[in-house]
């Protein structure tokens, strides 16, 4: 897996100001370069609003080189090259497109695919209220210090390592697109037909009952790193590979998941199968909750 992460912060209300660049190379799965940019842009104008975001002041780029002196330094992790960035294909391309326009340059002129987080994760995680980069790390266990977000590296950095996360729990290629196996929510087939045996047993009470002691939280797991780890965590519904919840809850709680039974506002992720309750689809609705279906839960585990 090779690509480059890649923010742009902004000085003001034009897409072309741009005042900083963070880039975060990764090859063959690991972060190998990082480099950041403070840049000089036209006329050195800040807006408040922007200097309150990033926290970047005329002052600070007074000396800095404009966009235009170091773009052959920038050319060489955009082109022929795969970025990717959170909100990249409406914010980190326009604001590249518009800065080299400013200098009669054309982003036509380059070669790259551009693979945008922020999309990934809508199509990942349903109903949450926010996609930030901050409210994606922390759902899927990236670490995020609030206090540097939009420090241009230090968010690509961030996005670095949620790309490789997203890569490697989820059934994606090295260009980030789902593979075939990959079924997201929204084109879920709709009343496929479980095996008649299978069928029985998940009406079956005792098919759906999750013993008490899965229902504490592990606490000597050695591997911290699974997306769900210490996550409040409720199954509901049918499913083809688990006709017996309990086994389901089993994977949860070695990799040390808190298994709860119902929803409430501070539930983190839903894993959800055939013939859920229309209640608890309302409440998972109303609450903003991400949803994992069964595809995406077996490749969580490497099923």
């Amino acid at each position: 897996m090779d690509f480059v992460a890649i923010d742009f912060e902004t000085a003001n209300e034009l897409r072309s100001s741009t005042c900083a660049v963070g880039v975060c190379v990764v090859e063959n799965s690991k972060i190998v370069e990082e480099r950041e940019w403070l840049i000089q842009p036209f006329e050195n104008r800040y807006s408040k609003i922007n200097i309150n975001i990033h926290g970047i002041t005329p002052e600070m780029t007074a000396d800095k080189p404009t966009f235009i002196e170091v773009w052959d330094e920038i050319k060489p992790y955009i082109d022929n090259r795969t970025i990717i960035a959170h909100n990249g294909e409406n914010f980190e391309r326009t604001v590249l497109e518009q800065t080299l326009k400013l200098y009669n340059l054309s982003i036509y002129d380059l070669s790259f695919k551009m693979v945008d987080t922020l999309t990934l994760s809508k199509n990942l995680f349903k109903h949450l209220k926010d996609y930030t980069l901050q409210d994606i790390c922390q759902l899927v266990a990236v670490p995020f210090e609030n206090s540097k977000y939009h420090n241009a590296l230090y968010d690509a950095k961030k996005t670095a390592e949620l790309g490789l996360l997203l890569y490697e729990h989820f059934t994606l290629d090295s260009n980030f697109n789902f593979t075939l196996d990959y079924v997201p929510k929204s084109r879920a087939r709709k009343g496929s037909l479980l095996g008649s045996n299978k069928e029985e047993i998940a009406k079956n009470k005792e098919a759906r009952k999750i013993s008490s002691e899965l229902k504490q939280m592990k606490t000597d797991v050695e591997d911290t790193s699974h997306p769900l780890y210490q996550k409040r965590v409720v199954i509901t519904g049918v499913f083809q590979s688990f006709p017996v919840r309990e086994e389901m809850a089993k994977l949860l709680y070695n990799i040390g998941a808190d298994i709860n039974t119902s929803i409430s506002s501070r539930t983190d992720f839903v894993v959800i199968g055939e013939k859920a309750g229309p209640k608890k689809l309302e409440q998972i609705e109303k609450l903003g909750i991400a949803t994992i279906d069964e595809q995406e839960f077996l490749k969580l585990f490497n099923l």
